[in-house]
């Protein structure tokens, strides 16, 4: 359904049977050549029964119900023909020397860092860490800042792609102040979709979900040792197929953790003339050299350089973020003249009682930061204010009093920065900026120092308020795309602007809310936008305003995307009574179209009709097209559960031509799969077919969710009346898991077209459905778009 809030080449169907189902978690049901003739989670269970194990023991290994595994068990006998666990246990034998090995075109999710620059040493390093993740699911490399934790991690998890066949997935948590937000970006990691509700809960689910090892990369864990710790340990309980890599500058201390502590890199010896041939067998040499070949290319270690090169790496200890910093001064001064400059710098930061030991990257930072000029330290120390990545307009923003006619501009001083490796250009398009996390922070320092931190957070603050509000109008139009992607980019600006903003003026933050509750909406980020528009009306005047109104709206909505039907019928009703009192009929008319829809979904089809005609009476008497819509495509839907289903259609395909005049393409998702559920009540299915796969295909384009499980529930109808059982129990699977994780709840009449069938084809199945919903639920929204596409 479109609800106001939300409206805030076919593939050959005969070749969808179970056997040619062919996804992440189910592609081995299909019989190819000599691949195995059952799921991953038969085969699965088969191992364990030839280990031996009975249907209890197997239950708690698996942590599903003794009752699951009889039918697995039972399902398997049926597939073999056979009539005992013995003989299970026997054709797995025969199948272990069979095997054929898995092609290695078939590569793992993998959402690590792409690195810019090569790897360099570390060999003993990355040995440890293989061979610790062979006796351990929870591996920790320990280090100070700047030593290389990170990148090691990731060249370590890069070599074991093949090992972990769910995925090998990266969490960066160097940005993040809130220790609630670690269980959320692990739940998001886990299941590529936000997790919604109680986040150590939705962390939780997610692991239990998985079929297949799984390595997840969490990095920069020392600010939330706590945090990072409550979540290994819980997940690692809950799944065993889940494996924690994690960095950071002390242990989680979790009981099953193994910690791999990162030194220096190896250095050169201290001979008076060391030859080159000896100088490339260190570590630190080699990378230094590798980093000034990218800046000078014509540099060579001969015998004039040896002696200089091996004594800076031995000043700068082997650290890794010390020695590129340090490449980057070279062909900006001789390198005596770099070697004699760092030795008095180091002299003098001596203090063995530092933080963290941070005596040698404190060194290069301080005297990096002390060969910029003066402006290039102001630019360099009001970068630290951005969280990830930035434009040259935001620095532009943050800058602009620091440009002299007669100067050099914004772009030039960024220009310098990432010539000087404080600063560096974000692939692929190159067009935003960053710095390292350990750069920030320094930066970070010197603003404080500098008493700017305040005023820079305020214009922060100022320059991503101003963003929001200039790009939301562009969530509903024909730039819908550009501006999602653009929030995205911004997304960790943008929340540091908000709690930069707790001591704005509420009506402030409130219009900050409005402005970004569509891109929450339709990226899937429901729990956060309802979080902080809900605090911020919490902290706001109950007097009528007009921004207060649309607030409430908007928690309304939210609630009803997350199935809190009487939550967001009290902040209807308040908002409807604010527009009331404001005398604003178009906050009237909108507030009986959502009021409507709550109605419906609370069996009361009467009222629901009632509200759906006076808000469409007052969309067209204020002419206001794309409301007139909205409205058309819920009463269309009513009116098709109410029997008059030609009226409801006419509704429908009004409301979808004005979204496509509109340009908004998320709309138009919606109003399609809509038109596909009013099109399996008429028995038209090759129509139903035709919109849901234009739907999914512009939820894919788009990264929007909104009408997933609709159009999941309605493929699976359609998989069932051609006879494709299995394929339509997954599919309903996959329906409920995206309704739990980003709701809303089913409408009446997709709940009505949907259950009669499901039902009957639970009750046929029967253990095996439980399998196949749980199959179904454990697919990413990425999975079930290609599933029901026929392109799994």
């Amino acid at each position: 359904m479109l609800a106001a809030w939300r409206g805030a080449g076919r593939s050959q169907a005969s070749t969808h049977e179970f056997g040619g189902v062919n996804t992440p978690r189910s592609r081995a049901v299909r019989g190819e050549g000599a691949a195995m003739p059952l799921s991953r989670r038969e085969r699965e269970i088969a191992e364990l029964v030839a280990e031996g194990l009975t249907d209890g023991a197997i239950a708690g290994r698996l942590f599903i119900s003794r009752r699951t595994v009889e039918g697995h068990v039972q399902h398997i006998r049926n597939k073999l023909g056979f009539d005992n666990r013995a003989q299970i246990a026997s054709w797995i034998s025969r199948r272990r020397v069979l095997e054929v090995p898995r092609s290695s075109a078939v590569q793992p999710p993998n959402t690590l860092p792409v690195l810019l620059t090569t790897f360099v040493g570390r060999e003993r390093d990355l040995v440890a860490i293989r061979q610790l993740l062979r006796r351990s699911r929870l591996v920790t490399t320990t280090g100070p800042g700047g030593c290389g934790k990170t990148r090691l991690a990731i060249q370590a998890a890069s070599g074991a792609l093949q090992s972990y066949p769910a995925g090998v997935l990266f969490v960066g948590l160097g940005s993040v102040s809130d220790a609630d937000t670690v269980p959320r970006m692990v739940a998001a990691a886990l299941a590529m979709i936000e997790q919604e509700g109680d986040a150590p809960v939705a962390a939780e689910v997610a692991a239990r979900r998985l079929r297949q090892p799984v390595i997840v990369v969490l990095d920069n864990c020392e600010h939330l040792l706590e945090s990072c710790a409550a979540v290994t340990d819980v997940l690692l309980r809950a799944s065993p197929y889940v494996t924690f890599l994690c960095t950071s500058r002390e242990p989680l201390r979790v009981s099953a953790e193994a910690v791999c502590k990162i030194g220096p890199l190896s250095l050169p010896r201290e001979l008076v003339s060391p030859s080159v041939d000896v100088l490339l067998r260190s570590e630190a040499v080699r990378l230094f050299l590798d980093r000034v070949s990218l800046r000078e290319p014509a540099f060579a270690l001969d015998e004039t350089t040896t002696s200089d090169v091996a004594h800076l790496c031995r000043r700068l200890e082997g650290v890794p973020l010390a020695l590129e910093l340090a490449a980057g001064r070279v062909g900006l001064m001789p390198l005596r003249q770099i070697v004699d400059h760092l030795g008095s710098r180091i002299q003098s930061l001596q203090q063995r009682d530092a933080p963290d030991r941070h005596q040698s990257v404190t060194a290069a930072m301080d005297w990096s930061y002390d060969l910029l000029g003066s402006v290039e330290q102001q630019v360099f120390r009001r970068l630290s204010v951005f969280r990830g990545s930035f434009t040259l307009e935001a620095a532009q923003a943050l800058c602009r009093d620091l440009v002299a006619e007669d100067g050099p501009g914004i772009l030039d001083l960024l220009t310098v920065l990432v010539e000087k490796s404080l600063a560096y250009l974000v692939p692929p398009a190159l067009a935003r900026y960053r710095c390292l996390e350990l750069v920030r922070r320094y930066a970070w320092d010197r603003l404080h120092e500098s008493g700017e931190l305040d005023a820079m957070l305020e214009r922060h603050h100022d320059y991503y308020f101003q963003l929001a509000e200039e790009v939301a109008p562009g969530l509903r139009g024909s730039a819908q795309a550009a501006s999602l992607i653009r929030l995205a980019e911004d997304h960790d600006n943008l929340r540091a602007a908000l709690e930069a903003g707790r001591g704005r003026q509420v009506e402030h933050r409130l219009r900050f809310v409005l402005a970004l509750q569509r891109f929450w909406r339709v990226r899937g980020h429901v729990s956060e936008g309802r979080a902080r528009v809900e605090q911020a009306l919490a902290e706001s005047s109950p007097a009528p305003t007009r921004v207060r109104a649309q607030a409430l709206s908007v928690a309304a909505g939210l609630a009803w995307q997350q199935g809190d039907l009487a939550r967001s019928r009290t902040w209807l009703e308040q908002c409807l009574a604010a527009w009331r009192a404001l005398d604003d009929w178009a906050g009237i008319q909108y507030s009986l179209g959502n009021l409507g829809l709550i109605l419906w979904h609370q069996s009361d089809v009467a009222a629901a009709r009632a509200c759906y005609e006076d808000s469409l009476s007052l969309a067209r008497q204020l002419d206001n097209e794309r409301e007139t819509a909205v409205v058309q495509c819920n009463l269309g839907m009513l009116l098709a559960y109410q029997g008059d289903a030609e009226l409801g259609e006419q509704h429908l395909r009004e409301a979808l031509r004005t979204m496509r005049a509109l340009g908004d393409v998320a709309a138009v998702a919606t109003v399609l799969a809509d038109l596909g559920i009013a099109a399996l009540g008429r028995d038209r299915d090759e129509h139903a077919h035709d919109h849901f796969v234009e739907s999914l295909r512009i939820q894919s384009y788009l990264g929007a969710r909104e009408s997933l499980a609709v159009c999941a529930e309605g493929m699976a109808t359609l998989a069932a009346r051609r006879g494709q059982n299995d394929l339509a129990l997954l599919l309903a699977g996959a329906a409920e898991g995206t309704r739990q994780a980003i709701g809303p709840a089913a409408d009446p009449w997709s709940a009505r077209v949907l259950e009669p069938w499901l039902r009957r084809e639970r009750a046929a199945a029967g253990d095996a459905a439980e399998y196949l919903r749980e199959e179904g639920r454990a697919l990413t929204a990425a999975e079930v778009i290609a599933l029901a596409l026929g392109e799994a």
